[in-house]
């Protein structure tokens, strides 16, 4: 199998010559195989492809509705299809986290916004609690945290049990951006781009894909921390100006008529310009959004010199509630460990403490354990650390 970013469209290269005789795509599961002949074709070792990459027009599919999208449609029912002995309150909890969705992308995205928000990440969740023999059911209800496949599995099942079609994912995640030698650099418009991702087995990542009839499979990330690379449509589009035949002299009467159409052009082209700015605004942001993690460590990075390694991220994040904490009053003395004023920030907040003692684990099992520590932990403490957020201001 041949791994691209999203859909692939075409295979330029493979071995750094054009070759696809022995590519076989299968459309069922949107796969790109490699078919090596009695092993006479060993799996190239390096190849280039182009892949697309989602625009999807929110406005408008926000609006379609479960008829519109799905009736008179042969949908196969391996996407609706639910264990036999499917629990009863995983399918009443979609319910009512979707009661207020009136079309099917409302209601995904009230159960990506319920999924990412109620449950904190982590890679070594709790099994100690797991009573349910279901994934899904002991994950909502028991161990209540865990990593990219419990995410995912519970929204592929909860949107099932609402009759849409949705499947699990399995890839990699975008991973960490790779320095880039000078001679590899691209320059565009002045500047250096540098689009080159080093993906690991530690970028090993899961995700949904929701099917919207005429719209096809949408990726819908589930997980805190992570997000799918989808582009968002705008609704909005400018209005196009109709030439007017030229006259090579105007006539007297029309001179009036000539300068109102010209002011009309004129801001007309204005409300062009602010429009495209506006675009280009939206755009940016929503790069920068994209690209939130990466650039979260910049200036650490650039004090250090390099990338920082995932135990120093952990850190950085745990440095940055500790400064939060502090920031509302919980204070820690220069004589105390982060223990000792966990400890005594629990006494303090009850409210506070799960959060505390979770963000205190995480610190000292990537200060002091000997296990290897991946970019995921940093991106537990992260979540974590926006639940303890959410405790202090609520005080509940």
């Amino acid at each position: 199998m041949l791994f691209g970013g999203l859909s692939i469209s075409k295979v330029n290269s493979v071995n750094g010559a054009d070759s696809s005789s022995s590519l076989l795509w299968r459309s069922e599961g949107s796969e790109l195989l490699w078919e090596s002949v009695e092993n006479s074709r060993a799996y190239p070792r390096e190849y280039v492809l182009t892949s697309q990459v989602p625009v999807i027009p929110i406005q408008e599919l926000n609006k379609q509705t479960y008829e519109q999208l799905y009736g008179g449609l042969d949908m196969d029912q391996q996407y609706l299809q639910l264990p036999g002995n499917f629990p009863e309150r995983v399918r009443e909890l979609a319910e009512k986290v979707t009661a207020q969705g009136k079309t099917p992308y409302e209601k995904i995205a009230l159960l990506q916004q319920y999924l990412q928000q109620s449950f904190p990440y982590t890679n070594q969740p709790d099994l100690s609690r797991r009573k349910s023999k279901d994934l899904v059911e002991s994950f909502l209800f028991e161990i209540m945290e865990g990593y990219c496949d419990y995410y995912s599995t519970a929204l592929v099942t909860m949107a099932r049990s609402l009759d849409i079609p949705a499947r699990w994912v399995k890839g990699y995640a975008p991973g960490e951006q790779a320095e880039l030698p000078d001679n590899l650099a691209v320059q565009q418009g002045g500047a250096v781009l540098n689009n080159n991702y080093t993906i690991t087995n530690a970028d090993a990542h899961s995700w949904a894909e929701v099917y919207f009839g005429d719209y096809g499979w949408i990726p819908v990330e589930a997980t805190p921390g992570f997000a799918a690379p989808l582009l968002a449509q705008s609704e909005d589009t400018a209005p196009q100006a109709t030439a007017a035949p030229e006259e090579d002299q105007p006539r007297p009467e029309q001179v009036e008529v000539n300068k109102g159409t010209q002011e009309q052009g004129f801001h007309l082209k204005i409300w062009i310009v602010a429009a495209a700015a506006a675009v280009l605004l939206a755009w940016a942001g929503f790069l920068l959004w994209q690209r939130r993690f990466t650039l979260r460590f910049f200036l650490q990075r650039l004090r250090n010199g390099q990338p920082l390694s995932a135990v120093q991220k952990v850190e950085a994040e745990t440095a940055r509630w500790v400064r939060y904490a502090r920031r509302k009053g919980m204070l820690k003395e220069e004589h105390e460990t982060l223990r000792e004023s966990v400890d005594r920030w629990s006494h303090e907040r009850p409210a506070a403490s799960g959060n505390l003692t979770a963000l205190l684990r995480m610190f000292e099992r990537a200060k002091y354990s000997p296990e290897v520590i991946e970019d995921k932990d940093w991106r537990s403490v992260y979540t974590e650390a926006l639940r303890l957020r959410k405790s202090i201001r609520s005080g509940k």
